[in-house]
């Protein structure tokens, strides 16, 4: 967290991450980019890679 660089496998959890910053996280996704994930959904796959096929997810209404 805060080290300046992520690999898309690298675990959120793992880098230090917490419930409360995978909640500020998805937060300031929705206010910069109007998706909405929802945590349990997020931690499911707690990864770069994960988050990402997430929002391209949401961005695309909810067809892959």
């Amino acid at each position: 967290m805060g080290s300046g660089s992520a690999r898309p496998e690298d675990n959120f959890l793992n880098a230090g991450g917490h419930s409360i910053k995978a909640m500020r996280l998805l937060a300031l996704l929705d206010e910069e980019l109007g998706v909405t994930i929802d945590l349990v959904e997020f931690f499911e796959n707690p990864t770069l890679r994960g988050l990402t096929a997430l929002v391209r997810l949401e961005l695309s209404g909810g067809e892959l």
